[in-house]
This record gives C-alpha cells, structure tokens and sequence, in this order.
C-alpha cells in the first residue's frame, strides 16, 4: 500500500498527516490546494438573531360575563364567585342587608376585580366574599371618587364615573334594581414560543 496523505478535519480548519489509508492524491488536497474548496454559504444577517413571540391566552379563550347589580347604599362590595378575587383572607362578618340576617355572613375579605365596558379593571378593596349571596353588589357610592352622573336612555340607564366620557356601566331595571353585566377577569396564562434559523444548512 502506498503512503498518501489524508485530510483531517479540526473544527474550522483541515490538516493533512502521513497515513497507510488510502485517501485522495496530494493535487485533491484542499490544504495542499485551497483553490479546489468549494464556497461556502455565508447565513444572511437575519438568521443570526432568535426571535421571541409572547403570546397571551385567556383560560376558555374569553371571558366570562356575570350580573351585578348595583347598590346605591352604603354597603360594601359583596360577591358570591371566588373568581373576583385573586386571592382571599378568612373572616367571619356578619351581613346585616339579607332578610334573614342571621343567613349572610361573610366567610373572606380581600381586593376584588371587575372590567367594566370599556375595559377598564377596577380594584375594588375590602370586598366581602359570600356564599349565600343571591346576587353580586357594587357599591355606587364606595366605587365613584369623585363624580357619578346618571343619565337615563331608552330601555337603560347609563353610569359615568369620575369624569368619563363613555359611560363604565349600563343598566337595566330588573326586578325594581339597577342590574349590569360586567366582564370577570379569569387567570390569565403566558406561552412563550421560540423561533429562530437553524445554525446549519
């Protein structure tokens, strides 16, 4: 067997070396001759760069509409669903607006949320959770800070609060009580999806 020169691939570079294999004669050496190597394809400038979308999905894929009404008087905001709370701290109140009144009490106290029609969340602090509740109540009076203007239209009443120029709630008379529907923030869930170019060809 004759002794010819074989090429060893390093990472980046090729290195010939003496061997008894049988390989390729010196004049195919691309070492020996570099002009015989064929290009290489250089990646465009975008594929160099990894790319990450965020995507954002609503548990159920929308989200949930629930009555409230809403109560002139000086309660507080009491509701009936876990799901207006993000989290809850355990109590034990008594609630003196039932007809029963030893019926209601409160089991939790804690920040409920709700977005009104224009998708504006409303933190709504101090918020009773009771499960006998027949009925959600939003307190008017604890929830406008400044201004509440009431304007009466065909079939419903619209609700402004502090200032706004569309109205937050529109209501319907149900039963004798303004009646609303609002949205009910569920947990919210992030997905994260990575792309990017294949480093190889």
């Amino acid at each position: 067997m004759k002794v010819l020169r074989a090429c060893v691939a390093y990472n980046s570079f090729h290195a010939c070396r003496l061997t008894l294999v049988k390989s390729h004669a010196p004049k195919k050496c691309w070492q020996l001759n570099p002009e015989l190597r064929s290009e290489r394809r250089t990646k465009e400038a975008w594929s160099n760069f990894t790319l990450a979308q965020a995507l954002l999905t609503q548990k159920g894929n929308k989200l949930t509409i629930t009555s409230l009404v809403l109560d002139t008087g000086e309660a507080n905001y009491m509701f009936n669903d876990k799901h207006f709370f993000s989290l809850i701290s355990p109590c034990s109140t008594k609630i003196s607006t039932g007809c029963n009144k030893s019926s209601l009490k409160a089991e939790a106290i804690r920040t409920a949320k709700i977005i009104d029609r224009q998708g504006k969340t409303w933190n709504l602090h101090n918020s009773l959770y009771v499960t006998a509740l027949t009925t959600n109540l939003l307190s008017l009076t604890h929830l406008a800070t400044s201004e509440t203007r009431i304007k009466k239209e065909e079939g419903h009443y619209e609700f402004y609060l502090d200032k706004e120029i569309m109205p937050s709630f529109i209501c319907s008379i149900t039963n004798s009580v303004l009646e609303t529907k609002i949205q009910l923030p569920k947990n919210q869930c992030y997905h994260t999806k990575h792309c990017s170019q294949p480093w190889h060809y």
